[in-house]
């Protein structure tokens, strides 16, 4: 069997993006549900759950991980 699931991350803090995320912060936090910028830990750790046994009956979903920018 195969499964399949996607994760979509919004604005996540890295260091390839922290220059441009110190300089359109407030842009970003305006586009954005919860008050702060994603971590690239916050996106590691939802990959982490759909690989794990607990997400086993999961699949075939697209998991954003965004702060809420596509609920909004």
């Amino acid at each position: 069997m195969v499964r399949v699931n996607s994760v979509h991350p919004g604005y996540i803090v890295t260091p390839m993006s922290a220059p441009s995320m110190a300089q359109y912060k407030d842009y970003f936090l305006s586009q954005i549900a919860l008050p702060n910028l994603g971590q690239a830990e916050e996106v590691a750790n939802a990959i982490l759950f759909l690989a794990s046994y607990e997400a086993s009956h999961i699949t075939g979903i697209e998991l954003p991980v965004d702060g809420g920018v596509t609920a909004k």
